[in-house]
């Protein structure tokens, strides 16, 4: 069956949810859509149209599970703050893992000056960026956490990668080896 037809019949119970009549289902959708961009606006995302996207999306395959919900609006609001708190913990877990593997390239030498800092984050930020996505997706969770959290951060990400930790350290120096010779050839 097409992906399209199995996620129609969740989609129309969400608009019959907001309204039995199409038209105002339709319009009644839409002013939801509007509440929820409001929302992510309201708190700086950078984003907030694919953010409000993301939480119809959620709704309706909740209803596709059938999860009963009897206020579409507060429950729609509830999953965006949801879907907020993750993308801050992700971008707050990135962050962290930035600035571990900045001090290990921080020995590069760059010009000095005001702007260093900011030039060393750039130069970093397209090391990255020249990374295959896999390698640094793990390079970035490899250095996610402080102390008994990080250990147990790279257990589990070894878990999900199917291999053991001393495999996963070995594919991180591999990827930091890669990573600093892209760092010092920029």
């Amino acid at each position: 069956m097409d992906g399209r037809v199995a996620s129609a019949a969740p989609f129309e119970q969400l608009l019959t949810a907001l309204d039995p009549d199409r038209e105002r289902a339709g319009g009644r959708y839409r002013d939801l859509h509007r509440q929820l961009f409001a929302f992510f606006e309201w708190r700086c995302s950078g984003r907030p149209g694919e953010q409000a996207d993301e939480v119809m999306d959620r709704v309706v395959r909740r209803i596709g599970e059938g999860e009963r919900i009897d206020d579409l609006q507060t429950y729609s609001l509830g999953v965006a703050r949801l879907l907020l708190r993750e993308e801050r913990r992700r971008s707050e877990r990135e962050a962290a893992a930035h600035r571990e593997l900045l001090k290990l390239y921080g020995s590069v030498q760059l010009p000095s000056g005001p702007d260093a800092g900011e030039e060393r984050q750039a130069r970093f930020e397209r090391c990255l960026d020249a990374l295959p996505r896999l390698d640094r997706a793990i390079i970035l969770a490899y250095y996610t956490g402080e102390g008994r959290g990080r250990i147990e951060a790279r257990r589990r990400l070894a878990a999900e990668a199917g291999m053991d930790l001393n495999a996963l350290r070995v594919r991180a120096h591999r990827i930091r080896a890669r990573a600093r010779a892209l760092y010092d050839e920029l």
